[in-house]
């Protein structure tokens, strides 16, 4: 995994997108996107995340993301 990324990478990348679409993303939203993106990639046996989701009540949660955009005022 030397080229991995953290999920708050990848999930900036889809609020940076949802911001020049006019669409905002929650944080809720912005789990479940990295985690289809992490799926994705390891459909195709190429991993992009450096952290595996953990198994919270209501879906798949990378914690390190939760707690970062926890912290953001616009996220909550």
């Amino acid at each position: 995994m030397a080229n991995a990324y953290s999920p708050l990478a990848v999930a900036n990348e889809f609020i940076a997108l949802g911001i020049a679409e006019g669409k905002p993303i929650e944080h809720m939203k912005a789990q479940k996107l990295v985690h289809f993106a992490h799926g994705f990639s390891l459909a195709r046996d190429t991993p992009i995340l450096n952290e595996c989701p953990q198994v919270w009540k209501f879906g798949p949660v990378f914690s390190t993301l939760y707690q970062d955009l926890r912290a953001r005022p616009e996220m909550s």
